[in-house]
């Protein structure tokens, strides 16, 4: 299954699936259809983007989105640092990747900076 099929599929069922097979209805967390097409038509516009980087992955919405549009590029790598993936989210993120089947991407599970801040 692409990224976009299952992208398309967890918008219809509105619900997600965890890696043991637990569902899960969809909560306000990440990023909406239109945001998703900007982001995924963004890269899709740079073929010089082959490396991204994301903070935070819950569903995974952006996720696929990113590895939609780096879909078919030569040296492609998605990396996800997310510290709650598995404990918070229950993988339900890294699952959809898998399902959509792609291949590219890394998560670390290692916290990002404690604050957020620019000039931190």
């Amino acid at each position: 299954m692409q990224p976009q099929a299952v992208i398309d599929e967890i918008r219809r069922q509105r619900t997600v699936t965890s890696a043991d097979g637990k569902t899960y209805p969809i909560q306000k967390h990440g990023i909406d259809a239109a945001e998703g097409r900007f982001l995924s038509e963004f890269i899709a516009s740079r073929p010089d983007i082959t490396r991204t980087l994301e903070v935070g992955c819950a569903h995974g919405f952006s996720s696929l989105h990113i590895t939609s549009a780096l879909a078919g590029r030569q040296g492609t790598h998605h990396i996800i640092v997310d510290p709650f993936q598995s404990t918070d989210w229950s993988g339900i993120g890294v699952t959809n990747l898998d399902r959509a089947g792609v291949d590219f991407y890394e998560l670390r599970e290692e916290p990002s900076e404690r604050w957020h801040l620019r000039d931190y």
